[in-house]
């Protein structure tokens, strides 16, 4: 679900037409209309107003969270692995929302993602760590002590 997803189930939710929540949040007239045609993204300061207006998090406007009253703590260290684990916990499909091509995805294919997933992290720190000992070396080289 995109952040427009999310915006208009809001709006559906509320029996609110696009119009209304514009007047509402004080946006430009053709603000939801340029999103829906993906002529402009919703802006910092709308997503700010949504979210307010509605009482959820900009998190989960953002599709960051799947649950409207969580916020991401930022712990001043952006972990790709706790990132990409919400992400997978989010992938539980018994509702058979999840889809891809169209079609319901199978709990085999949500697993062959989650492995797909996990194998890419795992080369990216074989990178990271071949990265860090270039530049240690290159290091060791410059400074010879």
């Amino acid at each position: 679900m995109s952040t427009l997803d999310r915006i208009q189930s809001l709006m559906s939710a509320y029996n609110m037409t696009a119009k209304q929540l514009v007047i509402e949040l004080g946006l430009y007239s053709s603000a939801i209309s340029d999103w829906k045609r993906g002529k402009a993204l919703p802006s910092y300061d709308a997503i700010i107003k949504i979210s307010q207006y509605f009482n959820i998090s900009s998190d989960y406007l953002l599709c960051l969270t799947d649950d409207p009253n969580k916020t991401i703590k930022y712990d001043g260290n952006l972990s790709i692995e706790s990132r990409v684990d919400e992400i997978l916990s989010g992938l539980d499909n018994t509702d058979n929302t999840l889809m891809l091509d169209g079609m319901p995805v199978s709990p085999e294919s949500v697993n062959a993602f989650r492995n797909a997933v996990m194998v890419g992290i795992e080369m990216a720190r074989r990178i990271n760590k071949q990265n860090e000992a270039n530049n240690v070396e290159k290091e060791n080289k410059k400074d010879p002590e």
